[in-house]
């Protein structure tokens, strides 16, 4: 590995506390979602959380360390990368467990209202917002449709999203790492449609 530090651009927050910011978590703490800088140095990593100069160590605790695998085909020269993780702090580091999104922007993001998926298409590049009940699709010809959804969240990850007009056609969205490396990002689900197959991720 080049010993210059590299620098991952992320920025860090838990959603799940009221700080904003890193907590100390007891071991038993279900992951959060963390936004934050990491920084690659002589093979360790460090984390560093947005609007934050504290910097913890990280571990990836994923199966067969796939999230940082994952991170490093999108960014095989070190560049900076914008990344959402879930994961636990403990005594001062990091814990991850998965992904949420990773993209070669790297800018500190604010973070999303609203619930359900957002998602790119892979190959067709159809795109998918939700938000609050509403989901817009916007086809690879740039036409665009809103409709009523439900979403539905099984206990392994995964989700099902239907049009309330059409039940029969639902989304899938699968907890499996997705790359879309033209786009420059990693996302934590695959996503299947009525647009065709992509990468979906929370908003």
């Amino acid at each position: 590995m080049h010993p210059t530090i590299r620098l991952f651009a992320l920025s860090a927050c838990l959603l799940a506390g009221s700080s904003g910011l890193f907590a100390e978590t007891t071991p038993s703490a279900p992951p959060a979602l963390a936004r934050g800088l990491l920084m690659s140095h002589q093979g360790r990593l460090i984390f560093s959380p947005c609007r934050d100069r504290n910097y913890l160590d990280i571990r990836d605790a994923s199966p067969a360390q796939s999230v940082t695998t994952a991170l490093s085909r999108l960014n095989p020269d070190g560049q900076p990368l914008y990344v959402e993780f879930f994961a636990t702090l403990d005594t001062g580091q990091l814990t991850v467990s998965g992904l949420n999104f990773a993209h070669t922007d790297a800018r500190c993001h604010a973070p999303r209202l609203g619930t359900g998926w957002r998602a790119l298409g892979n190959p067709s590049p159809w795109r998918l917002e939700t938000f609050n009940g509403q989901a817009q699709l916007t086809r690879a010809d740039g036409s665009s449709e809103t409709r009523a959804v439900t979403v539905q969240e099984a206990p392994d990850g995964s989700s099902r999203m239907t049009t309330d007009d059409t039940p029969d056609t639902p989304w899938q969205f699968a907890p499996k790492l997705c790359e879309l490396p033209a786009q420059g990002i990693v996302t934590g689900w695959t996503a299947q449609g009525p647009a065709g197959p992509g990468c979906g991720w929370k908003p």
